[in-house]
């Protein structure tokens, strides 16, 4: 039976030759096993909302000169807020049936075809 100690398995044994597809098998394995397989489209972009919104704070704090409140406690964590943001939108493309990487190979073809100025 498949559990968290089969996902943590799995993310061990991810390194930089993990396709996207790798990554969304792995999405479909952990929503099933966490029980969050109903999830609907809109509760997958509500997150991610959530998500960017998060990882717009850590660039806010670290990235900006705009003053933060030293009261509170500002760990940072970039990494972290950029693993949630990409787990949400693998989320989505699940609950979407969308295929992440033909969809990027998909539109970066059009893009290639315009003029950036």
């Amino acid at each position: 039976m498949k559990d968290n100690s089969y996902l943590k398995n799995l993310i061990e044994n991810m390194d930089e030759s993990t396709s996207l597809k790798q990554l969304q098998d792995y999405v479909e394995d952990m929503v099933n096993i966490r029980g969050f397989a109903d999830e609907t489209p809109q509760d997958c972009l509500l997150l991610l909302t959530e998500e960017l919104g998060e990882l717009a704070k850590e660039v806010r704090k670290n990235h900006t000169h705009i003053k933060n409140d030293t009261a509170k406690n500002n760990k940072s964590d970039l990494n972290g807020e950029i693993g949630d943001v990409l787990m949400m939108l693998l989320a989505l493309c699940r609950t979407l049936d969308v295929d992440l990487l033909q969809a990027f190979r998909e539109k970066e073809l059009i893009n290639c075809g315009r003029n950036w100025k």
